[in-house]
């Protein structure tokens, strides 16, 4: 995975990955190999073990005055204090001549369709965000794909737009 937002990625960071594979031989893969992309790596066949990163000094000030501003964005506008994975979808990549006013990201997608508080079973879509989906209490893996696939159809025929799931769900076998 190659987490981010506020315009900066995980692979802006990371120099290294210490890994292990299904037959248990550990080796390190430097960040150039890791073959990072939008919301993605190589590495999904692999356990990560360690990442070794390299950070840039800044004022302490101005760190915590920014680390203060993402907590406040977070705290406000996503349920992350709740039960969920984070972002579900990834953004839609959109033609050059999408329409001002249209949704233009999947969370703004997904509100625009109405499918916030959107419930199957025991997983609903956040009401606070839209690409959050919530474990309401005893939510299952089935819920949660169920749901994807639900917001999927009806975003796809209100808007054209296909969401593309951000998020890995692992069978019993542990197969995604």
């Amino acid at each position: 995975m190659n987490a981010g937002c506020h315009g900066v990625e995980w692979r802006d960071t990371v120099e290294s990955i210490l890994v292990v594979d299904a037959a248990g031989v550990d080796r390190v893969v430097p960040a150039a190999e890791a073959g990072f992309g939008y919301r993605r790596s190589d590495l999904g066949h692999v356990v990560v073990l360690e990442t070794t990163v390299a950070l840039q000094s800044a004022d302490p000030a101005r760190l915590e005055e920014e680390t203060e501003a993402l907590y406040r964005w977070r705290r406000d506008g996503t349920p992350f204090n709740q039960p969920c994975c984070g972002s579900v979808f990834r953004n839609p990549v959109l033609p050059a001549d999408w329409p001002e006013g249209h949704p233009r990201t999947s969370g703004q997608c997904i509100e625009a369709t109405g499918l916030k508080g959107l419930r199957i079973g025991a997983v609903e879509v956040s009401p606070m965000h839209a690409n959050y989906f919530v474990n309401t209490g005893g939510g299952t893996a089935a819920d949660v794909t169920a749901l994807i696939a639900e917001v999927q159809r009806r975003v796809v025929e209100r808007w054209g737009v296909t969401l593309v799931p951000e998020v890995k769900v692992l069978g019993p076998d542990g197969t995604v």
